[in-house]
C-alpha cells in the first residue's frame, strides 16, 4: 500500500470522528480498519498497519499542522449532527 496525502487526511478525519476528536479510544483500531476498508474497498491491508499510519502521521509530521487543524472543524460538525 503506498500511503498518499489523501489516505492521510481520510485515516486522520476518521479517527477524530472514532475517537470523538480523541476523546475515547475504546476499540478505535477495529472501527478505523472498517472505515477505511469501506472508502478503499480493493486495499490488501489488515488494522495494524492503519493505526500505526495514524501515529505515524502525528509523530513524523507528515500532513502539514494546517490540514489536520482543517479536519478537526468538519468534525465539530459531524458530532453535533
Amino acid at each position: 500500500m503506498k500511503w498518499t496525502d489523501k489516505t492521510h487526511i481520510f485515516i486522520m478525519h476518521a479517527s477524530y470522528v472514532i475517537t470523538k476528536s480523541e476523546i475515547d479510544f475504546t476499540a478505535y483500531r477495529d472501527h478505523l480498519y472498517r472505515k477505511f476498508i469501506e472508502k478503499y474497498p480493493k486495499t490488501n491491508v489488515i488494522a495494524q498497519p492503519i493505526s500505526d499510519q495514524c501515529r505515524g502521521i502525528v509523530i513524523n509530521k507528515l500532513l502539514p499542522p494546517s490540514i489536520l487543524e482543517r479536519t478537526r472543524p468538519e468534525l465539530a460538525i459531524g458530532l453535533n449532527d
